[in-house]
């Protein structure tokens, strides 16, 4: 079991597809022999992250009801993630996916997970699920669960409904993934949603995917004008940049990492750590603050580089608390 050294403030609820990962460690894919695996899912691994940090948070989705879904499900357990409202389906698949490290650019991934439990999501069964959103501070998406099926496209949809009007903040990660969508699809189904989102993480071609802008400073200005009131702009070994309407840029440093083995989840680790300090905040544990730790992110997506597989560096919360500059050196 996971040990944090405190807990954070309110509580998370995500919406995706937990997978299992098969991961090579001893070469590209068409030679390797050798594998590791991980349980992943942008949106499972926004949430163990979390909930190393401290915070409570409940996953909605679906598995098979098969090893692997059990696979999922005792790893989500194992990491305090909250799994009361995840379905283990019978005769489904549990999805998959078998990929390379990525440590120099692009890397080879292969998704089994066409036809799967996850993409039988649907907004009906969000609605069943309608408690969790009782008492909840935030409700994270991404734009991969919209891309695996209509259905749950329409469960993405009804989730951000609940989630506003229980007073949730809504955040969305934008994470454009081509072999599951086109950019015209993507760009019609996420600009739907994103009207109804508070906070928006993309790098600069996907903003310009969702509003159709050709520069990142008017795709910017549009996602305000929606009602977005934080837009992040993610930009990989450089950290991030965060834009509000209210107030200037706030440029959030990369953390040098060195000997880095796989660069894959640092994107969810930054998102993870972002909201952390987000809930922080609003939470009233940073009395004095004037504006949340951001650069958590930074850190958190740092601590993740340094090992294969998504999670298996995110850190505890003491982890990041003790943190030096020779930490990750």
């Amino acid at each position: 079991m996971v040990v944090v050294s405190h807990p954070g403030p309110g509580r998370v609820v995500t919406i995706g597809e937990p997978l299992v990962a098969f991961i090579a460690v001893d070469g590209p894919l068409m030679s390797s022999v050798a594998y590791t695996s991980v349980v992943t899912g942008a949106e499972a691994n926004v949430a163990i992250a979390l909930a190393r940090l401290g915070h409570s948070v409940d996953l909605l989705g679906y598995v098979g009801a098969d090893a692997m879904g059990e696979r999922v499900l005792r790893t989500l357990r194992a990491e305090n993630v909250g799994t009361g409202y995840v379905r283990a389906l019978s005769g489904e698949d549990t999805g998959l996916l078998i990929r390379e490290p990525a440590v120099f650019g692009p890397t080879e991934v292969l998704y089994r997970r066409r036809g799967s439990a996850g993409a039988l999501m649907d907004a009906t069964y969000v609605e069943e699920c309608a408690a969790v959103f009782a008492g909840a501070s935030m409700l994270h998406i991404t734009g991969i669960t919209p891309a695996l099926s209509p259905s749950c496209a329409e469960a993405v949809g009804c989730a951000i409904d609940l989630a506003r009007s229980n007073g949730l903040t809504v955040s969305l990660d934008v994470n454009m993934r081509t072999k599951l969508w086109t950019a015209d699809r993507a760009h019609a189904t996420l600009r739907d949603l994103v009207p109804r989102c508070d906070l928006v993480f993309g790098d600069e071609a996907e903003l310009s995917l969702l509003t159709g802008s050709t520069s990142t400073v008017e795709a910017i200005g549009r996602l305000h004008d929606l009602g977005v009131d934080e837009v992040v702009v993610k930009r990989g070994a450089l950290g991030a940049v965060m834009h509000s309407p209210t107030s200037p840029a706030l440029e959030l440093p990369g953390v040098p990492v060195s000997d880095i083995p796989d660069l894959i989840g640092a994107g969810d680790a930054f998102v993870a750590g972002y909201l952390s300090a987000h809930l922080d905040f609003h939470g009233d544990v940073q009395p004095g603050a004037v504006r949340p730790d951001y650069g958590r992110g930074c850190l958190v997506a740092a601590f993740t580089l340094r090992a294969v597989g998504d999670t298996t560096q995110a850190p505890t919360r003491k982890q990041i608390d003790d943190a030096t500059p020779d930490t990750l050196r």
